[in-house]
This record gives structure tokens, sequence and C-alpha cells, in this order.
């Protein structure tokens, strides 16, 4: 079963309150019906109700940038690239930025704080 790993940006994450985040499947997981993928909402912290996230192409060569912005907090975000790899930030306080490798677009991240 692929595992599949998203993340709700701006004003829509703010009203998703438990699906935030949406995380690796457990073994208590259920797949979606009819795509292989299992998904489970991790309910977020107060601080990251406060964060601002986003994705770009200004990498090297027009790599896929994922950004989070959590004022007051610390931050780690994970970017998932299309070519499979996965790049994550250090622990940065009120600001992280993760980036694919030259020219590979993103296909999706998730943050955390603490």
């Amino acid at each position: 079963m692929k595992a599949r790993t998203l993340l709700a940006f701006g004003a829509a994450a703010a009203g998703l309150a438990t699906s935030l985040f949406v995380a690796a499947p457990s073994a208590t997981a259920a797949p979606t019906s009819g795509t292989g993928t299992a998904v489970v909402a991790v309910t977020p912290t107060v601080a990251a109700a406060n964060c601002s996230t986003w994705f770009d192409n200004a990498g090297p060569g027009g790599a896929g940038r994922a950004h989070a912005k959590c004022p007051g907090v610390y931050v780690q975000i994970t970017i998932t690239c299309v070519d499979g790899q996965r790049n994550t930030s250090a622990w940065r306080y009120g600001y992280a930025k993760a980036e694919c490798s030259y020219g590979v677009d993103w296909e999706s991240a998730v943050y955390r704080t603490k």
C-alpha cells in the first residue's frame, strides 16, 4: 500500500482543524476507496493553526520548494518530490524551508511545530 503525505494550505487550512496534516497510514488506517492509498488525519497543535504555508518553484533550476511560517514556535518541514526523494529542514524558529534537487518538482509536504 502506498503512503501519501499532503499539506493543507492558507485559509483553507484554518477550517480543517482535524485534517491539517495527513500522515502515513497506521495499522488501523483503512484505505480510501479504489486508490490503494491510506490516510490518517493528525490533529495539529494550536500553534500550527497560526501557520502559513506555500509551495513555489524558485529553487535551483526551477526546483520545488515548500515553506512554513509559524510565528512564535519552532517549525520543521519535509518535502516529498516527484522523483520520490524526501528532504527535511532543520528545526527553525518561526520559518522553515525544504527544497527538491535541481529542477525536480514538489509532490507534497508536511510540517511539524514544537
